[in-house]
């Protein structure tokens, strides 16, 4: 959303491409970080059950994560859109 959020202030500048790349980059880190963590949770869970609410909250969490990266991804794919037109490409 930082990437998104300084092409906002300075769109005569931004470079659509350049921001729409970097979401996708970091996007996918977080995707990559989300498993490592999801998995490492779930296993926590079979072993500490006392504290497996409070690992699902974390779960929960991580999940909302995901999804505002992905909406972030979105953002930028409009903008990309918007200064350049044609087909939005889907992935």
């Amino acid at each position: 959303m930082t990437f998104i959020s300084e092409c906002f202030e300075n769109h005569e500048d931004c470079d659509y491409e350049d921001i729409y790349r970097a979401v996708m980059v970091e996007e996918s880190k977080g995707d990559d970080l989300h498993s490592i963590l999801e998995k490492e949770i779930l296993s926590r869970i079979i072993i500490e059950g006392d504290l497996s609410i409070e690992y699902v909250r974390v779960l929960r969490t991580l999940r909302k994560l995901e999804r505002a990266a992905d909406h972030a991804i979105n953002i930028a794919k409009l903008m990309l859109y918007s200064k350049e037109g044609g087909a939005i490409q889907s992935y």
